[in-house]
């Protein structure tokens, strides 16, 4: 088995760079019908995204569609030359949300029933409301930083500012001072929702940003004057949705409509999150039936696009903080943001708010 892995990396390790039109052709010439279908709803529609996964997890490819490796390595041979410059680094890509509750991994066969015969076939976009995307660097902050966007998303929107930039520093520490995990680098969705709600957080220029970890996770004492500064960006009436008592993808769907972000935490699997491909573009994809949890991670959903062919019959526009190196060929257009489907939030999600 380890040398069919070692065959299969150094077949990938070798092959050139093509054009983007290559890069992004579809499966159904190289996979039957049953198997392209299949990886399709799973969310990966191109050979770029295949091999990616097969140069990251080549197992787990082999688990989900029933081959083996000799197979697999057939099946690459024929596709086209396709190389990835841009590696996947834990260390710029920080996880941080801790999980209240680690979900069981959904088939695709379930996905099937699932899946709806009919949407509404709607598009909204709120990624041109959103201020700058940030950049978390090596903290386990995501649950800041989705709350900080949300908070400026409605104070820029609703609150009569035109610009705002919010202490994600501040806000994190005051997380820590709610979630009972004091010495974790990362904090609950229920502490990101209670900080929003009774405690908000001062300006950016009064306690800046660290991209850095140090032994204390919450880096403080804040500084003189922040808490009460932090008085004027709290956000008293949000609606919560717990991870047991999930929204549906109609109701979230109806706050987006309004014209509202919603802050979200995930269990995050490794079959996305190694890929140099979604490192790209921000198209994260369903768990395969073999996948791992790499953590937790906290993000917004910032638009939406109903399509039959997406697991769940449409994908939300995916707000991240892991700056614009991530997703920097978006296709969403804008670097830093990506997509992620209906069902993925069905069936994965860890908590999350929005406006009330």
């Amino acid at each position: 088995m380890k040398g069919k892995l070692l065959a299969i990396a150094l077949f990938l390790a070798l092959l050139l760079p093509l054009a983007n039109s290559t890069r992004g052709e579809g499966l159904r010439n190289y996979l039957d019908e049953e198997r392209s279908s299949h990886m399709e709803l799973m969310g990966y529609r191109n050979v770029s995204q295949f091999m990616a996964l097969a140069e990251t997890n080549p197992e787990i490819l082999c688990d989900e569609l029933d081959m083996d490796y000799d197979q697999l390595d057939e099946i690459l041979s024929r596709m086209p030359r396709v190389r990835f410059f841009d590696q996947v680094d834990p260390e710029e890509q920080p996880l941080g949300l801790l999980l209240e509750d680690e979900p069981r991994i959904v088939s695709y066969e379930e996905l099937l029933y699932q899946q709806p015969e009919y949407v509404d076939m709607n598009v909204v976009d709120l990624i041109p409301n959103c201020t700058p995307i940030r950049d978390q660097g090596n903290r386990g902050t995501c649950a800041a930083h989705s709350g900080v966007s949300f908070l400026e998303y409605e104070f820029v929107n609703y609150g009569g500012y035109d610009d705002l930039d919010l202490s994600e520093q501040y806000f994190f520490y005051a997380c820590k001072q709610r979630d009972g995990s004091p010495d974790s680098d990362g904090t609950t969705m229920t502490a990101v929702r209670d900080v929003v709600k009774y405690d908000g957080t001062c300006l950016e220029s009064t306690w800046s940003y660290n991209p850095n970890p140090t032994d204390d996770p919450a880096q403080g004492p804040a500084p003189d004057g922040a808490a009460e500064e932090a008085k004027g960006f709290v956000y008293p009436d949000v609606k919560y949705w717990g991870p047991f008592l999930k929204p549906s993808i109609d109701t979230l769907k109806s706050y987006i409509n309004d014209g509202h972000i919603i802050s979200f935490g995930t269990a995050v699997y490794n079959s996305w999150y190694q890929s140099p491909e979604t490192k790209r573009t921000g198209v994260v994809t369903m768990p395969l039936s073999g996948d791992t949890v790499a953590g937790g991670h906290a993000m917004d959903l910032v638009g939406y696009v109903d399509n039959t062919s997406y697991a769940g019959g449409g994908y939300f526009l995916l707000r991240n903080s892991w700056g614009e190196d991530w997703a920097y060929e978006s296709v969403t257009g804008h670097p830093g943001y990506g997509i992620i489907p209906y069902a993925y939030i069905t069936n994965y999600w860890q908590g999350g708010f929005t406006a009330a």
